[in-house]
């Protein structure tokens, strides 16, 4: 009898362990979340971050707090995410150079360290040249750069950038070759590009629509395989030169990582409200209204978005002679 009764008190023990577990993992939520953002205030990254946080809020029922920590390409605002416990309560929003640190030697870590929630968006790069050159098309500037090697004079901001990577794909695919002149940052190399001091600046669209519009700035095309509905007028480099589609899209994206070892449970939930917050109508309008494009990809997918794109555009920085890795020595497999 005493058995019986030690037992019935160990399967009641054990069904309200289970029932406490069980109710913890679902109530996540429980407190504001931390959003790290590795770059400063109104940037790309930081632009997106506090975007869709609304959005995420109403899913999940708490507020997303969004703090900016930059410097290092967004590392040292990964390296605080790494540093705190992995609980769904500090999360990282990050760019594209999550995929690049340990090739550029900035940080061991890298986004395998993380798991990843969510792409969000991207912004697409673009080739922009001063009104006084005579490229008044695609075309033109691709003929006389592949005619003419290194006459093109480019705003650059150094290794592993924007402009070089998106030169690097022009270079490789179409065989264009730029000489590069390096300004401190993107506002920098647009400004001297602005003022005439170099042909062209290879930046995210979302930096130059304004210039273009505005008449100070040609956009001749974006590096996409399809023309951005925003800018229709616009070629899509891909759709131009099939030889280039491979390598594209290329431009900064932006997206939501946890740390590993984030419970499995808390991950879906995170998933599953971004997921809805991407859906928007209103949150995709958003984007396009600032000429960034929804991607809107999770888990598994997006996952599968960052491999791609690292894989091609981790060879072609070694390629360029900047990388302080092998991309085989991170097991980085060519395009």
């Amino acid at each position: 009898m005493r058995k019986v009764y030690l037992l019935s008190i160990i399967v009641i023990i054990m069904f309200l362990l289970c029932g406490i577990s069980f109710v913890s993992a679902n109530a996540y939520p429980e407190k504001p979340i931390q959003v790290i953002v590795g770059w400063g205030a109104g940037g790309g990254t930081d632009q997106t971050a506090r975007g869709i946080a609304p959005y995420i809020e109403k899913e999940l029922g708490q507020p997303l707090v969004v703090t900016n920590i930059p410097g290092a390409a967004g590392a040292i605002g990964a390296e605080e995410v790494l540093s705190k416990k992995s609980d769904g309560y500090t999360l990282l929003f990050g760019s594209e150079t999550i995929a690049t640190w340990p090739l550029m030697g900035t940080t061991e870590h890298w986004y395998k360290d993380f798991e990843t929630i969510a792409v969000c968006s991207n912004s697409t790069a673009t080739v922009a040249v001063h009104p006084s050159t005579p490229f008044e098309t695609l075309e033109d500037f691709v003929n006389y750069g592949k005619e003419n090697p290194g006459k093109i004079k480019m705003a650059g901001t150094g290794p592993a950038t924007t402009g070089s990577i998106a030169a690097a794909i022009l270079k490789t695919s179409l065989g264009v070759e730029v000489s590069t002149v390096n300004y401190d940052g993107s506002h920098a190399a647009i400004t001297a590009t602005l003022g005439g001091h170099v042909d062209v600046v290879m930046e995210n669209l979302f930096g130059l629509i304004d210039h273009h519009k505005a008449g100070k700035l040609r956009i001749l095309g974006v590096f996409s395989n399809e023309t951005v509905k925003t800018i229709p007028d616009v070629p899509a480099i891909g759709e131009v030169y099939p030889d280039s589609s491979s390598y594209l899209p290329y431009g900064a994206w932006f997206g939501l990582f946890a740390s590993k070892g984030t419970p499995e449970e808390v991950l879906k939930t995170l998933r599953d409200a971004t997921a809805k917050a991407m859906a928007n109508v209103e949150w995709q309008q958003s984007i396009w209204d600032n000429y960034f494009i929804p991607i809107g990809l999770s888990g598994e997918e997006a996952s599968n978005f960052i491999d791609r794109w690292t894989s091609s555009t981790a060879w072609l920085i070694y390629d360029l002679g900047v990388a302080q890795k092998s991309p085989e020595e991170l097991n980085i497999p060519k395009p």
